[in-house]
């Protein structure tokens, strides 16, 4: 960046209006030898969905942090009925894992969206396992039926719906819950809490 030139437009300022302002500066003949840095700058409104994607946020670093690795149900739904391999994230590698043959109905039935509003809903949040130090980028990594835990993310004072809860009736892989109530903190004060575990 040239340190000629730099403006800060603050609060919601459309594209348009940037630049607008910016061929102002420019036909005024004042900026001709500088380089412009237009920086437009807006405020995210704090809604359920942001807030929703905040506690995955942390869960995923917590996973990092802890050795698991987690896979998001809609990519388990999109590989399983191809391939009995999924591959699991942990940090910045996605490790092959098979799924062991006497949970693979449960997965595959769990992993099925719902129609909502006319877009897909998946019942839990992850699909997670741990890591372990022989695992391998190169081919299918095995693990035991008990290695596997479903995992559901919950902020603030949220609760299970009905249908979360009859399903996670249903399930023998674990259930846990999650809970980050103070998602809108600083990140270095949020609490994570185990809330939960079906086993």
């Amino acid at each position: 960046m040239s340190l000629n030139g730099c403006f800060l437009f603050r609060d919601v300022i459309s594209a348009s209006n940037c630049v607008y302002d910016l061929s102002f500066f420019l036909s005024s003949g004042i900026f001709n030898s500088m380089n412009l840095t237009i920086l437009c700058m807006t405020r995210l409104q704090i809604t359920p969905e942001f807030r929703g994607d905040l506690g995955e946020l942390y869960f995923k670093h917590l996973c990092f942090q802890r050795g698991y690795a987690f896979i998001k149900l809609e990519d388990v739904h999109e590989t399983l009925h191809t391939s009995n391999i999924l591959k699991f994230r942990y940090s910045f590698e996605r490790i092959p894992i098979e799924i062991p043959t006497n949970i693979r109905e449960e997965v595959r039935r769990i992993s099925t969206p719902i129609n909502l509003h006319g877009t897909n809903s998946y019942v839990f949040d992850f699909l997670t396992c741990p890591v372990y130090q022989e695992d391998r980028l190169d081919h299918a990594n095995k693990r035991a039926s008990d290695d596997f835990n479903w995992v559901e993310i919950k902020t603030g004072n949220s609760v299970l719906s009905p249908h979360q809860e009859q399903v996670a009736g249903t399930c023998k892989i674990r259930f846990s819950i999650f809970r980050i109530l103070n998602v809108d903190d600083r990140p270095y004060y949020v609490d994570i809490d185990w809330e939960f575990a079906s086993r």
